[in-house]
């Protein structure tokens, strides 16, 4: 995977830039201001080379009662339909909450397994609306035998999270970029895991890959263990990734509710990251301090604003950025422009991962290493 610099991100989140004067220090915890809450971190939560912060806000109020998208279709309570347009799909809502579609959220069936291009609310009661979406499965145009919904509707929604640079190729808005860092993302999987993972009914099927027994035993054991070390993670609005000691992602909510639904799908992915780069030469880097990582929540001064894009009505997302950091905010406009939900990338813009190693020097580690995960003292939570 690609090793993201931190280059002036680095810089601002060290030297202070203009991150210092948000800052709020309450018993000695200290807290930034950003998305209209008051914002603070406990961990780290560690397993190797990965660490965990949970994101709290000052305020408890479980806030807006959104469905994730997953939930929707496994409750039945929403239908994605193939449009025959690669790059456009529909919802339809059929119940009385809003449901929440996060970019890089993943749909498998159709004639095409699709990734949601940006994120999109379908509104309680919605009738059929239309959604920007990218392939994520070259070639195939027609339904698997695996699937039993057939190729006119969408069955399932991905439990592992997509990394930094597939993101970041969605945000691209470029399909090419996003096909070749499909292969490239199961190019490094296969050579992390020393065995084949893609599926032999569609090679090509980045969910596919995702959901293969061996990987997801692994993932699924990580975050088990994760899930039951988080404490309070029921009260968190948030989680921030480090990978190798470096500051990697961070995605923030303005509910409770709706970061309950999306927290598992966000640690498998971040413990899929952290263990395909766990042979990196930095993977015994000690994690960042809580200082510094709470410092990443308030986008430093002179991102450079990259456009609003309206993904269903009422919603938009603002989108900014300054050398590897990406940052988007998606806002409803609908609700007093309330806001919804925030993701921070480090990953270098238009670069697929195709060209991480460019004299071919992939490693892994033959196996899947489930070690246990040792007590850790970092584990602090705030008050």
């Amino acid at each position: 995977m690609m090793r993201c610099a931190q280059g002036l991100l680095g810089a601002c989140l060290l030297g202070g830039c203009s991150l210092r004067s948000s800052f709020i220090h309450s018993d000695n915890q200290a807290r930034v201001a950003v998305h209209g809450m008051s914002l603070g971190v406990s961990g780290p939560y560690e397993h190797e080379n990965l660490a965990l912060y949970l994101v709290h806000a000052a305020n408890s109020d479980p806030g807006r009662a959104f469905k994730t998208l997953e939930a929707a279709l496994n409750e039945k309570l929403a239908v994605v339909y193939e449009t025959g347009d690669v790059n456009e799909l529909s919802i339809e809502n059929l119940s009385d909450h809003d449901v929440f579609l996060q970019s890089g959220d993943v749909l498998r069936g159709g004639k095409q397994d699709r990734a949601i291009a940006m994120d999109f609310v379908a509104h309680a009661r919605s009738g059929r609306m239309p959604i920007s979406a990218f392939c994520v499965e070259r070639g195939r145009w027609r339904s698997r035998l695996s699937d039993i919904s057939g190729d006119g509707v969408f069955a399932t929604a991905n439990s592992i999270g997509l990394n930094n640079v597939m993101r970041s190729a969605l945000n691209s808005g470029d399909q090419s970029m996003v096909w070749e860092n499909v292969e490239a993302d199961q190019a490094r999987l296969n050579n992390a895991a020393g065995v084949e993972l893609r599926d032999p009914e569609s090679p090509t099927s980045l969910q596919l890959t995702y959901e293969n027994d061996a990987l997801t035993t692994h993932v699924n054991a990580v975050v088990d263990e994760l899930e039951h070390r988080m404490r309070r993670a029921e009260e968190a609005t948030g989680l921030i990734v480090a990978i190798n000691g470096k500051l990697y992602s961070a995605d923030v909510y303005s509910s409770r509710h709706l970061f309950a639904g999306m927290r598992r799908k966000l640690v498998a992915g971040a413990a899929t990251d952290a263990w395909v780069k766990r042979q990196g030469a930095d993977a015994a880097a000690p994690a960042p301090s809580r200082d510094v990582v709470v410092r990443f929540l308030n986008p430093p001064a002179g991102m450079e604003e990259r456009g609003e894009h309206e993904s269903s009505p009422g919603i938009v997302t603002r989108t900014r950025r300054l050398g590897d950091l990406t940052v988007c905010e998606t806002y409803d406009r609908r609700a007093q422009g309330a806001f919804i939900h925030a993701s921070y990338i480090i990953c270098p813009v238009d670069a697929p991962i195709l060209q991480e190693h460019p004299d071919g020097a992939f490693q892994h580690g033959g196996s899947f290493n489930l070690n246990p995960i040792p007590p850790s003292q970092s584990e602090q939570v705030v008050d």
